[in-house]
């Protein structure tokens, strides 16, 4: 809300402002399932929907006009009228990443290790690292790949599992593939800019608003993995949790995986204090 239309930051889930926006999105990604009757609603939902966007957009806009103008997506579109307001959900994108951590913990250690050597331990890792942290960048594209997450006319999720594009492990979470034998990002796949997968599309229908989602996913991840050891829990027989990487909930348009345990601590000892530094920084400023 504060990227798109410049809004404080929400500190209740309950906020209206957030309960609005996840109830447009929960019936859209409904209204994609197979045999959903969407029909017999959407001119209502249509009514409804466009007066919450239309004044949101226009609240931008009639700051502008008073001449309090502050950096959003919004009013980027409001100057360039040329370009369309894309929204990307990126929640079940995020629990993809928790569970391949815990399935394939060798992948959580290398990351680690690069922001070790890149961030280290006395700061959080910002977006001046990115172009520092291949490996970072390398575990967002295989994210993307490996769970897409989208029901689309084109078959993405047989697209992104090519073994003849990526191999013979393409079902597999290996970030490595993004990767040349120095680590450096190799180019993308045809079509795809330099993205490597077709979760964001191809060609002309290439997603617009897919940095602000790969920014968004680089900083969460690279947080993440900065602060956390992210584990799979071991019960009191001393047996680890079942994980099932291929089990999912499909919403419509986004899927989800199904749920799963998962161990979070911290990395370091320091690690909670930095945090809570960064926090009272932010919200300082």
């Amino acid at each position: 809300m504060g990227v798109v239309y410049d809004k404080p930051p929400i500190k209740d889930a309950e906020d209206p402002a957030v309960t609005k926006i996840n109830d447009f999105v929960s019936r859209l990604t409904r209204s994609a399932l197979p045999g959903a009757k969407w029909k017999r609603r959407a001119i209502e939902w249509n009514k409804m929907d466009s007066k919450m966007f239309i004044g949101l957009f226009n609240e931008v806009r009639d700051k502008m006009d008073k001449g309090d103008e502050r950096f959003s997506l919004t009013a980027s579109l409001i100057k360039d009228s040329g370009r369309n307001n894309l929204s990307v959900s990126e929640n079940a994108l995020r629990e993809w990443f928790m569970l391949a951590m815990i399935a394939y913990p060798e992948t959580q250690r290398r990351a680690q290790a690069e922001l070790d050597a890149i961030v280290g331990r006395t700061r959080i890792p910002t977006f001046a690292d990115r172009d520092h942290l291949p490996y970072i960048g390398a575990m967002i594209k295989e994210i993307l790949r490996w769970h897409p997450g989208s029901i689309c006319i084109a078959n993405v999720w047989h697209l992104n599992r090519d073994p003849d594009i990526y191999g013979p492990d393409a079902h597999h979470f290996n970030p490595s593939r993004h990767l040349d034998e120095k680590g450096a990002p190799i180019p993308g796949i045809p079509d795809t800019k330099e993205e490597n997968h077709v979760t964001y599309g191809f060609g002309r229908r290439l997603c617009v608003g897919r940095h602000v989602a790969n920014q968004s996913l680089f900083i969460d991840i690279a947080l993440m993995l900065w602060a956390l050891n992210i584990e799979n829990p071991i019960d009191a027989n001393g047996k680890p949790a079942p994980i099932d990487v291929d089990g999912f909930i499909d919403d419509g348009l986004v899927m989800r995986p199904a749920p799963f345990e998962v161990k979070l601590s911290p990395r370091f000892l320091e690690a909670p204090m930095i945090i809570d530094h960064e926090k009272e920084l932010k919200e300082w400023r």
